[in-house]
């Protein structure tokens, strides 16, 4: 499984800083005109926490993931699982876990690693500028 690259991994720290249980929650927002990020411990998993980063908007009074990921993070790194994209109705599955079992698409998990890494640095630029 490809797992995200080394400034990722340190953005996503700095995103997931102080979350330590399931519904451990926080949103970001520090930069005007661009969206709030979500930020929240969704589940476990043997590997590791399981978490959700987010952007959202509302239409039509619906909360519209744009988009949603989940990653487990685990002692060897952290992994993107899913993506969903509400507006183009898109939701993937990279990554289940089966009970104890860790079921993986590698392309997709692959592809959704390199999104990440981007989406990362997107938001270390749109939340964090000038910290």
């Amino acid at each position: 499984m490809r797992k995200l690259d080394k400034k990722a991994t340190a953005i996503f720290g700095k995103l997931t800083e102080g979350l330590t249980k399931i519904g451990d929650h926080r949103k970001i927002s520090n930069a005007t005109g661009f969206m709030p990020v979500s930020v929240e411990i969704v589940g476990s998993a043997p590997a590791g926490k399981i978490v959700a980063v987010a952007h959202y908007y509302e239409q039509n009074r619906d909360l519209m993931a744009d988009p949603d990921m989940t990653f487990v993070v685990a002692d060897e790194g952290i992994f993107p699982l899913t993506y969903q994209q509400d507006n183009l109705g898109i939701y993937q599955e990279a990554g289940r876990f089966e009970g104890s079992t860790l079921r993986v698409n590698p392309r997709l998990q692959s592809q959704l690693a390199k999104f990440a890494n981007q989406w990362m640095r997107n938001i270390e630029d749109q939340q964090f500028h000038g910290e």
